[in-house]
Parts: structure tokens; sequence; C-alpha cells
């Protein structure tokens, strides 16, 4: 043990020492989501391995699922098989190998494009505990007030993430200000904080005058060479208020463990790298507010992620905004907004699915009982 942690604080020495190249953080590790009853009872686990670089509000990594309990029909948006994803520090690019349809034995590439340098729960588990551990602190260093959109939750409308904030409260030690100690989500009383209507969306007394509703925290820092200390140990935690009797519990819980960090040079690119001449279909979330579904732009790419400014990626978008009469897309809008207000997202996506795909691996084994 004691070899291997000096052998990280030469490599990260060297690193920075070797030319003019600015240092990023390469790291290891291996993530665990979990999801736990009211009686603090785990309900599920996923297991992920991990492989990152960081530096400032950038991140690229590479996930590997590695086991769930209990086990789920198929690999899912959340955790595929495997996973690379990234952000340039303007927007989050997932390149996600799924199973292919026709022969669920092979993969796919699916890609996948998101508004903002903040990952979320329903896209990677992994890449929210690593910028969380990693990238937070430069977030906030230059956004003020502190607030951030909350990772468990993914919008139903076409506010999506880039307009739904709620505020946090950061705290880190001087010596090692680069990274946060931890970090307080506070509600507002809003069971769907993404929803400004508070009419029927609000948690039940006390909880409606506002409470904590996930908390970040570093467990311990580990020092590496001239880098200084950085996180090796990391939980995120997403409450739940419960009336009787009154108090929050964990409904959510993120791990990160790191085996191995060293220095690394800037990569060439923060986005994930795509096969040489495959083309892959990509769901496009960047344009919420101008297409006609709310949703996303769909299109195809080979080689190369399509910018905003991309003239192909223009030409998507005006053709989603062609493709529905002007007469259908008042009622396509009207539709998606009795759904959004229908339908509040309580926790994320992922929580939704995990319980979804268990049940339906129970019922398949009470058929063949």
């Amino acid at each position: 043990m004691k070899s291997s942690f000096l052998g990280i604080c030469c490599c990260a020495i060297l690193a920075l020492c070797a030319g003019n190249v600015r240092a990023a953080l390469q790291l290891q590790g291996i993530s665990s989501y979990e999801v736990l009853s009211k009686e603090q009872k785990r309900v599920a686990l996923i297991q992920e391995e991990f492989s990152a670089l960081v530096e400032d509000k950038h991140w690229l990594i590479e996930t590997k699922l590695v086991s769930s309990d209990p086990p789920m029909n198929g690999p899912q948006i959340f955790c595929p098989v495997t996973q690379t994803a990234g952000s340039e520090g303007l927007d989050s690019y997932y390149l996600k190998a799924m199973p292919a349809r026709t022969n669920p034995a092979s993969h796919v590439l699916i890609g996948w494009v998101e508004p903002g340098s903040v990952p979320d729960m329903s896209q990677s588990l992994s890449a929210c505990i690593i910028w969380l551990a990693y990238c937070s602190g430069a977030y906030f260093g230059a956004e003020q007030p502190h607030e951030l959109k909350p990772l468990w939750i993914m919008d139903a409308n076409k506010n999506r993430q880039g307009h739904c904030m709620l505020p946090v409260e950061f705290g880190n030690d001087p010596a090692s200000h680069a990274y946060p100690d931890w970090l307080r989500f506070l509600s507002d009383g809003r069971i769907d904080p993404c929803n400004t209507n508070r009419a029927g969306n609000v948690w039940t007394e006390p909880w409606s005058n506002g409470f904590t509703q996930a908390v970040f925290r570093v467990e311990n820092f580990v020092q590496i060479g001239n880098l200084g200390k950085i996180p090796s140990n990391s939980v995120f935690e997403v409450f739940a208020p419960q009336d009787n009797p009154p108090r929050t519990y964990v409904r959510m819980r993120i791990r990160g463990t790191l085996t191995n960090a060293v220095a690394a040079s800037t990569p060439a690119s923060w986005m994930p790298e795509i096969p040489p001449g495959q083309r892959i279909a990509v769901n496009d979330y960047r344009f919420t507010d101008k297409v006609t579904n709310w949703t996303k732009v769909a299109y195809a790419m080979t080689n190369n992620w399509a910018g905003r400014g991309s003239s192909n990626l223009a030409a998507a978008v005006k053709t989603d905004l062609d493709t529905a009469p002007r007469s259908k897309r008042s009622a396509r809008a009207n539709r998606k907004a009795i759904a959004g207000a229908l339908l509040i997202l309580l926790f994320s996506i992922p929580l939704i699915l995990i319980m979804r795909t268990f049940r339906q691996t129970k019922s398949k084994k009470g058929e063949t009982a």
C-alpha cells in the first residue's frame, strides 16, 4: 500500500514538471448506487467501475456495469453495459452501449446530449459522484449565488434542466479549496422543484416550509504530490420526508471510492470518442424550448459530435420544427403541458427504471417457477 501511494505521488509530480502542459487528474475507482426503504433496508444495489479525467468544469468518464442486485431486466439508459460521457464545460455528451433490438446479445452505440456541464442520475450514476467530488468546486467558484439543478430529477416539461435550480450550501477546507467538503441541496417545500406552481405541488407540513433534500460529503481525502489533497471516498444521499413520525430518511445513495489517481495531460477533446466511420443515432435535448415535442431533436452523426453552432445540428432542429403541422403543434404542446402538470417526479428516473425492471425480473421468475 505504501509503495503504491508513493508511486501515485511520483507520477503526479513528473506529469506536472513535463513541459508546459496543464495537468488534469486521471482517476479510477468504483461507484455504487443504493435504493433504500423507509426502514433503511436495501431495495437495490448497482455497482460500476469508472475511469475518468477531470479538470475544472471539464470531465470525461468511462463506466462499466459490474453488478446489480437483484438483477435488472437488461441494461438501462442510466447504467448501460459500458458508457463514455464527458463535458467541455458547455454541454454534456453520452455514448452508451445498449443491447440491439434484433439481437440483444450484441450492442449498438447510442448518443445522448444534455444542456449544461452538470450530469444527472438519469444518464450516469458514476458521472454524478465524480462531478460532485472533483468538478463542483470549480463550478461554484464561478457561479453566484450557489445554485445547482437537482441531480436526481429529470424535468418532464420544456424547462428541463437548464432552468431548474435549487439553492445549495457549499463548504470546504481552506487547505484544499479546489474540492468541496460538503454540499447541501435545500428544498423550498415543493415536491417537484422543476415545477414553479406551488398549488398541489408542496409537501405536507412541516416539510412545506423547506428542508435539506440531498447532501454530498467527502469522507476521506488523499494527498497526491504537488496536487494537494483530493477526495478519495465520497457519498451523495437524497432524502425523502415522512409524516409519522416526522423525519427524513435516505431514499437513494451513491458512493464513490477512488482506487488510483495521477496527474495527466489535458485531452484533445472532452467529448466521448466516436468510432471512425460508425453512424450513431443521437437524442439531443439542448433545444427543448424550441422543438415541437418539447423533448428532443433526433438525428444521426458520423465521426464527430454536433456542436451548438453546427450547420448539421441547425438543419436537424429546423426539420423537427417543420415536421408537425402548426395545428398539431398546439395540441401536442397542450398534451405535454397537461402531462407535465400531472407527472411529479419525486425522485430520479433511475429509481423508477430500477423498480420497474426488478419487478419485471421477479414476475418472470414467478412465471417459470
